[in-house]
């Protein structure tokens, strides 16, 4: 096996195994892997968005949605605003 052939009783050509792969050939996967990093980004962002400011977020939502999620993110302000001092 590890024995070498002389360079005229080749079986194979040269370089055989050096060739272009067969699934870069097409540029589909490159570009559906670059597509699918930019919906990542943009969903990464619309997370951290909505974590940092969630009123504007909801400012954002049309007539039922806003309502039905505002009164549940004002439940949780009340729940955690620190109790108040009596005078």
């Amino acid at each position: 096996m590890g024995a070498k052939e002389p360079d005229g009783n080749r079986s194979v050509p040269e370089g055989w195994r050096t060739g272009p792969a067969w699934r870069e050939l097409d540029g589909r996967a490159a570009r559906r892997r670059r597509v699918l990093h930019g919906v990542g980004v943009v969903a990464a962002v619309a997370v951290a968005l909505v974590a940092m400011r969630p009123e504007w977020a909801l400012s954002h939502l049309p007539g039922e949605l806003k309502d039905r999620f505002a009164s549940s993110s004002e439940d949780v302000e009340a729940a955690s605003a620190p109790p108040c001092r009596p005078r």
